[in-house]
């Protein structure tokens, strides 16, 4: 017993004087690189500190520019039975953008100044905001796609045809995708080509089937084939 004892002794001694040379070899290499692992704290710290003053101003700005898209978007409604006041609304939506650009609430406003032009008759600028909304704010995807969608259909109803195949497939990938491909379809239906278009008529009728999209689609598809020959049967009775 007295050996197992000593044993345990010798062992636990071991052990500690293992933990004492870590350590101190810790505090060795602590001591030796001591300014540079201060300083890369500093580093963390200082970028963290300014990670968390860049979400805290950007949530006020947000919440800034949210206020006055309210009160912008009040203009362009008629919510108090005068009728809308188109260039009110214009004049906030622009202020929205000049002060507060860098917010998603910036987007928008940007793609309602193409809105509220378009609603005042003034299709040439409508369109230049759209691409400005599409160019600036490419990141924001939603908005984007949007912008997109309206460019489309500016096109169209100029007559510009290529203009506006080549912005709805643009759109397609982004918000309004369901919506780009059935214009995309018509414009080649309106085009003449017919291939294309029931090509993406059964695109749009097959990705996203139950919706009145592919509803209005698959009303443009020929009916099925019912005389094709069935499938032979599998052996023979006797």
């Amino acid at each position: 017993m007295a050996k197992i004892k000593m044993k345990a002794s010798k062992t636990r001694k071991t052990t500690e004087e293992e933990i004492r040379s870590i350590a101190h070899n810790i505090s060795d290499a602590y001591l030796r690189y001591r300014r540079k692992f201060n300083i890369g704290l500093l580093i963390a710290a200082v970028v963290l500190s300014a990670a968390i003053i860049y979400s805290l101003v950007m949530v006020g700005k947000e919440t800034s520019a949210g206020i006055l898209f309210e009160q912008a978007y009040a203009s362009l409604s008629d919510t108090t039975g005068s009728g809308p006041n188109y260039d009110k609304a214009l004049q906030g939506f622009q202020e929205i953008v000049k002060q507060y650009g860098g917010t998603m609430n910036g987007a928008i406003a940007q793609f309602y100044i193409g809105n509220t032009l378009l609603r005042m008759g003034k299709t040439d600028d409508a369109l230049q905001a759209y691409q400005e909304c599409a160019k600036r704010y490419g990141n924001e995807k939603l908005v984007m796609g949007l912008a997109q969608q309206r460019m489309g259909y500016i096109y169209a109803s100029q007559g510009k045809l290529d203009d506006a195949v080549k912005s709805f497939h643009q759109a397609e990938g982004h918000s309004g995708g369901s919506v780009a491909m059935l214009e995309l379809a018509r414009l080649f239906e309106q085009s003449g080509k017919t291939k294309e278009a029931m090509e993406k008529y059964k695109e749009l009728a097959d990705k996203i089937p139950a919706t009145t999209w592919a509803m209005n689609a698959r009303a443009k598809l020929p009916p099925p084939d019912l005389s094709a020959p069935k499938s032979a049967s599998v052996g023979t009775l006797k």
